[in-house]
């Protein structure tokens, strides 16, 4: 360790907390959105920041934020948050889009178990992850979010982690029984 030079050539801009994860960056690359636990006690206790590259500074836009956010353009973000307990006190993880113009935040499903948002520009469609009986599947909707269509039916017990495109495939890493693998999922067949 001793040979190891720190050249001083970065800048951090987010490490006063024990958590800073997922970054993603705006369409015009003026913003970055990530998740912070800034001002909480533990590590999953996240909210939604916005750091501002030309003002060098971050904000807080929304607590409770869950697993990566994704853009859909330079002024609505679409994020995981679990939903307040329906009538029988389950809290489910739900996605909910904030509009920067508005600075209103509307949610998008209800007790969907939805979580790692990510926008298909080419498909113009969110592309999220679903949980139901201890297994993860690949659910698309369209950006009126009336409807999410399941594309995948896994029933092993594979727990999907991440999503993102590449070419006409959505590439995610999960695990089945032990270790991750990497997957090409057709994004039209699933």
């Amino acid at each position: 360790l001793e040979n190891i030079v720190d050249k001083n050539t970065y800048n951090i801009i987010a490490g006063e907390n024990t958590t800073n994860i997922h970054p993603v960056w705006s369409p015009n690359g003026k913003k970055i959105a990530y998740l912070s636990n800034s001002d909480n006690d533990y590590f999953t206790q996240t909210d939604l920041f916005i750091y501002n590259l030309e003002k060098e500074e971050s904000e807080k836009i929304m607590s409770g934020v869950k697993s990566t956010p994704t853009w859909i353009n330079d002024s609505l973000i679409v994020y995981t948050k679990r939903s307040k307990p329906d009538k029988y006190g389950s809290k489910y993880f739900d996605l909910y889009l904030y509009d920067f113009k508005t600075e209103e935040e509307d949610r998008l499903s209800e007790g969907s178990r939805l979580f790692s948002p990510m926008y298909d520009k080419e498909n113009d469609c969110i592309v999220a992850i679903n949980t139901f009986d201890g297994t993860n599947n690949i659910v698309i909707s369209d950006t009126t979010f009336k409807n999410f269509n399941q594309i995948t039916n896994f029933k092993n017990g594979l727990q999907i982690f991440s999503i993102t495109k590449y070419n006409d495939n959505y590439l995610v890493d999960a695990v089945l029984n032990h270790g991750r693998d990497l997957y090409l999922i057709d994004s039209k067949t699933g």
